[in-house]
């Protein structure tokens, strides 16, 4: 079975940074001067996840009454941030035939001169930023732009301008993984400094044996990541949810509830570890040794992606993903009509492990956001991983292609 997110790095690497860990790993100066480099931006800030920074850097340019517009179609967390960082939220309704938000609707969301904007990049797939520069519009007070689940190459990052403000995530499932952890990249030397100052008050004091337990929690990802090794974990997990009970796709999906930001979000005082725990010199070395790698990490994922849209053209019952010219995180269908629990179902009785991304966020009154609720239900994430070969896409692609038109 191939898995969704295995990590760049093999476990000898993780046993090397647990042990020696290296200068420039152990200097937190020096780690974010390297990130900066690689990635062609002037400050690179050290995270301790990507929510923190999207609120830290939105603190830091806003005022209490500033209007901070973001996609309703992403991860809760990044709504999570929008809320903590003091600002009003307005949500964005998805695209008909896209991850982003609806241009027209975004327009019209951006008419108040006062206002910040989220960018999420669901998957790995870029806005195009120089298009949302519009002399009709009033300029925001700070552009976020999410790139959270993306390759961190540095043409990613050349289209930044003065106020923007990307985040990239080291956390689980993520390309860039690195165990914990998230970088923020800018232009503006301000933002980030008062990004870093945020940080700083905020995190729990780091330990010693922060540093064995990140790097035995890495290590047993990382093991359990590889192809034989996942098989039979998830086999036996599924084994015994069979012996408990093994929910329908109908019980198991997450239905829309009332409207209504949690009230922890607005407490300063309720804060996750994704806001409070330190870097480790395990997970800072792996990110490190991730800068060296990503290149290559970004040129095969867009091989195999360039391999399943060339396989999956014209195939009936499935939406192929936009054209990217930036490596995404998964190969992500939509799979309409209700079919995909079945589909994806019946791909993992093939050996096909698939994942769901998002749920619609309960926090949400989901009347003012169709075409997010329809993304939420038909969006199917195929595996893709540096790792993988051609081969590998042509058997997934065959499973696929089998469970959409059984004998």
């Amino acid at each position: 079975m191939i898995p969704p997110h295995r990590p760049a790095f093999g476990l000898g690497a993780v046993i090397a940074a647990m042990i020696a860990p290296t200068a420039r790993s152990r200097d937190l100066a020096k780690w974010e001067a390297a990130h900066a480099d690689a990635c062609g931006v002037e400050q690179a800030v050290w995270l301790p996840s990507g929510r923190a920074g999207i609120g830290w850097a939105l603190k830091a340019a806003i005022a209490p009454d500033t209007r901070v517009i973001g996609p309703a179609f992403t991860c809760s967390v990044v709504h999570e941030a929008m809320v903590r960082s003091g600002g009003q939220p307005a949500f964005v309704d998805a695209a008909v035939d896209s991850f982003h938000m609806d241009a027209a609707a975004l327009t019209a969301a951006r008419a108040g001169a006062n206002h910040a904007l989220v960018l999420s990049e669901p998957y790995g797939h870029t806005y195009a930023l120089e298009d949302l520069s519009e002399p009709t519009l009033p300029e925001p007070r700070i552009r976020i732009v999410d790139s959270a689940m993306a390759v961190p190459v540095p043409r990613l990052f050349q289209r930044l301008r003065g106020n923007d403000f990307a985040v990239v995530s080291f956390g689980a499932g993520k390309n860039a993984f690195a165990g914990w952890g998230a970088v923020g990249l800018t232009r503006d030397t301000a933002l980030a400094e008062a990004v870093r100052q945020q940080r700083d008050r905020t995190l729990w004091n780091t330990s010693a044996k922060l540093h064995w337990k990140r790097g035995l929690s890495i290590g047993l990802r990382t093991a359990t990541q590889h192809p034989a090794v996942f098989s039979a974990t998830r086999k036996l997990w599924y084994w015994s949810r069979t012996l408990r009970h093994r929910p329908t796709a109908a019980q198991s999906a997450t239905a829309p509830g009332s409207a209504g930001f949690p009230p922890a979000w607005s407490d300063a005082n309720q804060l996750s570890q994704e806001w409070r725990a330190p870097s480790t010199g395990v997970d800072r070395q792996l990110a490190l040794r991730n800068l060296a790698t990503n290149a290559a990490n970004h040129a095969r994922r867009l091989e195999l992606t360039a391999r399943y849209q060339e396989r999956l053209r014209g195939v009936s019952g499935i939406r192929l993903p936009p054209a990217s010219d930036f490596a995404p995180s998964h190969f992500t269908l939509r799979v309409p009509d209700g079919k995909r629990d079945a589909l994806k179902a019946a791909l993992l009785e093939r050996g096909v492990y698939t994942i769901n991304l998002w749920a619609f966020d309960t926090a949400l009154d989901p009347a003012p956001f169709p075409n997010t609720r329809t993304l939420c239900a038909e969006v199917l994430n195929l595996p893709l991983s540096q790792w993988m070969n051609p081969e590998d896409v042509d058997r997934v692609c065959e499973g696929l292609l089998t469970c959409l038109n059984p004998a």
